[in-house]
Parts: structure tokens; C-alpha cells; sequence
């Protein structure tokens, strides 16, 4: 997704109006979408509204590979 970083950017005043907390996780051997957009991510948020959580091992299909782990951090946010 990266190189679409006009795309990423252009979205940005769209991003800004989301107001609740939130919750990015993101595998760091991602083939499908850059790690770099993480980084967008911590630029463009504090880290009071951003909650970010690095998988060193996992790649894009974090939902089926640690469903359970998913779980706990989502209920967790919600209590």
C-alpha cells in the first residue's frame, strides 16, 4: 500500500475525525501492505489515540493466524 502514499495521505483529514481510540496491529513480514504505513499512522495520531502493536513473525493474515490473540486485545479495549 505504500506506494500508493498519495492515496494514504489523501485520506489523512478523513483519519483525524475518528473519535475513538485506536488499535493498529501490524505484522512486520507483511508482503501486502507496508510496514511503512504504521509509521504513517504513529505520525498522524498520538500516542493517546493510537495504540499500535508490532508481530514480529507475522505477515498480513494476522485475523487467522492469531485469532485468539485478536480476541483478548479486543475485548480488553472494550472494559
Amino acid at each position: 500500500m505504500f506506494p500508493l502514499k498519495s492515496q494514504l495521505e489523501s485520506l489523512e483529514k478523513f483519519w483525524k475525525l475518528i473519535p475513538c481510540k485506536i488499535i493498529l496491529i501490524h505484522g512486520k513480514k507483511d508482503s501486502l501492505v507496508s510496514f511503512h504505513n504504521l509509521e504513517f499512522f504513529k505520525s498522524i495520531f498520538s500516542p493517546s489515540k493510537l495504540t499500535t502493536i508490532e508481530l514480529e513473525k507475522e505477515d498480513h493474515f494476522i485475523p487467522w493466524t492469531q485469532k485468539v490473540f485478536l480476541e483478548k486485545i479486543f475485548l480488553e479495549s472494550i472494559e
